[in-house]
């Protein structure tokens, strides 16, 4: 398993253990790992694809080169609002969360 894929169970099992009403330290992380977990996909899929170099990934390259530009903006506004929540859930301590919330932010990815 990826590092993606384990800190997105990682943010889907956070506010898990608390029955009823999660605490806000679950809450808060499970949104800051989802975060981590697209930015970790991100990272990976784009060294993968500037560092390949043989013929197999070519094809690969030739159609990142002519993206659509919809797919692009959709990632980039999920990034987007995903790192918001983020800063939210790290550096807003007056804010309150909700498992919707941690829910959400873990769709994006």
């Amino acid at each position: 398993m990826s590092l993606s894929q384990d800190l997105l169970q990682q943010a889907k099992h956070l506010p898990d253990p608390d029955p009823g009403k999660p605490r806000q330290a679950n809450l808060r992380r499970s949104i800051s790992t989802a975060y981590y977990s697209l930015f970790s996909l991100l990272v990976t899929a784009s060294a993968g694809f500037m560092v390949g170099a043989d013929d197999e990934r070519q094809p690969l390259r030739n159609y990142m080169t002519r993206a659509i530009p919809d797919d692009l903006a959709y990632v980039a506004k999920a990034f987007r609002d995903l790192q918001e929540a983020r800063h939210g859930a790290d550096y807003n301590f007056a804010h309150t969360f909700k498992k919707t919330r941690c829910r959400r932010s873990r769709q994006v990815c």
